[in-house]
Formats: structure tokens, C-alpha cells, sequence
């Protein structure tokens, strides 16, 4: 049989966040900086568009610039209510940003440009500290039980998300598209019933009413069909099966598997 573990480890310790805030004409956004006393740092950027026609917009190109370092993305779409979320990670051998630091958004969509600054919400570091322990607290009660655009393999806040990773990488297992330690022996059809088994169990956890439930419903038949066929490694089926997870994981997922 093969095995296939996932260890997931959570350490929760006291942080310091801030937050930075501004808009433009057309654009608004928001950039909470989370520092974690490991030195390590987690920026969330969210953006929103304050037009009424969404579907206008199109991709966008943007980047954040904290002064210490950047991030962005091209050609980016926003979601149906107008926003678009991201995060960018700092080790400890990165500079962090600071309190009072100049951040500056700067975006272009349609043959337009816009550039505006994000100014400190921070009255006083004390404050800021005591808000940034309520928010963390108010943060981590949030759940997102569906599957969520933009979401993390993270089984205590995004469990369907989760469980679509780890579909997605069993079924990998079965197309050729991860490595697999199974002592030196060929996979038999025992073992693919048993992982296949694996598949269709985190399936069955995801909760998704969304525009792509057809694509997850495929998924679930194709897998049960395959139970049901006794089939072997190589078989298109299972490479069908890989190829939708992986496309969903990718979708949904900021850190999906990523096949070898």
C-alpha cells in the first residue's frame, strides 16, 4: 500500500501588526504587515476597485513598494466583487518594513495608470499593538468552510482548500507527475484502489457551490468510475483525474502541489 503522510505543524506566538491604508481616483487598498517575534513577517495586500463595472477592468498590473522590498503580479483579474488579495512573506535574513514607512501602490489596467501612497492607520505603537492582538484574535476565528479563490493548503482555516491539495496530490501519485517512495516495487492495483480510495475520501469533504462545481463533480464521477474499473497505472483515467485536480488546486490554491 502506499502511504502518503502529511505532517502539518501550527505554532501560534505573539505578533505585532499595522496597518497602512489610501485610494486613488479609481482604487483603493489596504496592506496589514504582521510581524511574528521569529522575525519572520507576512504582508496582505487587498485591493478594490471603486467603479461599478467590474467586468471593465480586465487585467491589471500591480506592485506594492514598502521601501525595504516589492511585490506584485501581472496580469491579474479581480474577483465579481471587485477585489483582489495577495500576500508576500519575509524570512528573517529579509529587512522589514517599518511603522512609519512610505508605501507606495502603483497599478495599470485599460492603457491607464494609477500611483497613490498608503499612509499608517497607527495612532501610537502601543495602540497599534493592542488592536493588532484583537485582530489576530478576531482573524483566526474566521473560517472558510468552501472552496475559496486565493486560499491556502491550511486545514484550520481553508479546509476545503486543503483537502483539494491533498486530492490532488494522491492523484499525482497515480499519473507519473510526483515520486513515490514504495521501497523499489511497482504499484499494483491494489495499491491505486487504495489511494484512488484516498481521492475520493478528501473529495467528499469539499464544500463548493460555486461557476467551477461541474469541473469538481467530473472529478468525484471519474474517481468513483476508476474505483469501480479495477484500472492500471497509465490508464488515461487517472491521468484525467490528475489533470482536473491539478487545473482546481491551481485555481484555488496560492501554494498548490506542485507536480514533479
Amino acid at each position: 500500500m502506499v502511504f502518503l503522510l502529511l505532517l502539518l505543524a501550527a505554532c501560534v506566538s505573539e505578533s505585532k501588526t499595522f496597518m497602512f491604508s489610501g485610494e486613488a481616483e479609481n482604487w483603493s487598498a489596504d496592506l496589514k504587515v504582521t510581524q511574528s517575534i521569529d522575525d519572520y513577517e507576512i504582508q496582505d495586500f487587498v485591493l478594490k476597485y471603486k467603479g461599478s463595472d467590474v467586468n471593465s477592468v480586465g487585467e491589471i498590473t500591480y506592485s506594492v513598494d514598502s521601501g525595504v522590498g516589492s511585490f506584485g503580479r501581472s496580469g491579474a483579474t479581480l474577483e465579481e466583487n471587485g477585489t483582489l488579495t495577495d500576500s508576500n512573506e519575509a524570512n528573517p535574513t529579509n529587512a522589514k518594513v517599518s511603522e512609519n514607512a512610505e508605501v507606495e501602490v502603483t497599478l495599470e489596467w485599460n492603457d491607464d495608470t494609477e500611483t497613490f501612497k498608503l499612509a499608517s492607520n497607527a495612532s501610537s505603537p502601543t495602540e497599534t499593538y493592542k488592536e493588532s492582538i484583537k485582530e489576530g484574535q478576531q482573524e483566526r476565528s474566521i473560517i472558510e468552510e468552501e472552496l475559496t479563490v486565493n486560499g491556502k493548503s491550511d486545514p484550520a482555516k481553508y479546509p476545503s482548500n486543503s483537502h483539494l491539495y491533498m486530492a490532488h496530490l494522491l492523484s499525482a501519485s497515480l499519473s507519473g507527475n510526483t515520486e513515490v517512495d514504495n521501497g523499489g516495487k511497482p504499484i499494483d492495483i491494489e495499491e491505486i484502489e487504495s489511494t484512488l480510495e484516498g481521492v475520493s475520501e478528501e473529495l467528499s469533504q469539499i464544500k463548493y457551490e460555486g461557476e467551477r462545481k461541474s469541473e469538481l463533480q467530473n472529478v468525484i464521477d471519474l474517481t468513483d468510475q476508476a474505483i469501480n474499473s479495477d484500472p492500471q497505472k497509465g490508464d488515461e483515467i487517472l491521468n484525467k483525474i490528475h489533470t482536473i485536480l491539478h487545473e482546481l488546486d491551481n485555481h484555488f490554491n496560492t501554494n498548490p502541489f506542485i507536480d514533479s
